[in-house]
């Protein structure tokens, strides 16, 4: 009998590689604040675009493929902080500056996902950088909160998502 082993909202991003803490440069208005779980720096990362569930086999592929990608050091943030997804996955996230070299590099992950994943699509997708988790029932006020500057960056890899606020 064998068992195949399925990956909750695969996702492509960079991890963050400094000691940023979100909490410290994400301007929120209080009545938010409660419904929010900071990220840890470790769980910083800029998501490149999602992918679905897969298999075991296929997470292995992709994570070979994606060894071929270039890294990009730095990446900047654009102001305005965004609430994404809905019910028990909403996140705070904030947008990225079109960098003609993140934008690229976006363009080579679908482009090497493509060649191992033939049948998924990449979709088109913002980067963003993902800094919060926001609770089921919280109210972010999108208009009065912001965060500004550049992190460090690493290489390229495949992600797990979570499939609720309560998951890890």
């Amino acid at each position: 009998m064998s068992v195949t082993v399925a990956h909750p909202r695969c996702f492509v991003g960079v991890r963050v590689t400094e000691p940023w803490q979100p909490a410290d440069h994400c301007a929120v208005v209080a009545d938010g604040a409660a419904g929010l779980q900071w990220f840890t720096p470790s769980a910083l990362h800029v998501t490149l675009g999602f992918i679905g569930w897969l298999g075991l086999a296929q997470c292995r592929r992709v994570q070979t493929a994606l060894r071929r990608l270039p890294a990009v050091e730095r990446i900047r943030l654009l102001g305005t902080l965004r609430v994404v997804g809905d019910g028990q996955t909403r996140s705070l996230v904030a947008p990225l500056v079109p960098d003609p070299l993140l934008l690229d590099l976006r363009r080579t992950t679908a482009e090497v996902l493509g060649e191992v994943l033939p049948d998924v699509t990449f979709g088109e997708f913002w980067p963003h950088l993902t800094v919060a988790r926001v609770a089921p029932d919280a109210s972010i006020r999108e208009d009065a909160s912001a965060v500004s500057g550049t992190l460090q960056v690493g290489a390229v890899r495949l992600f797990a998502g979570r499939t609720g606020f309560f998951q890890p």
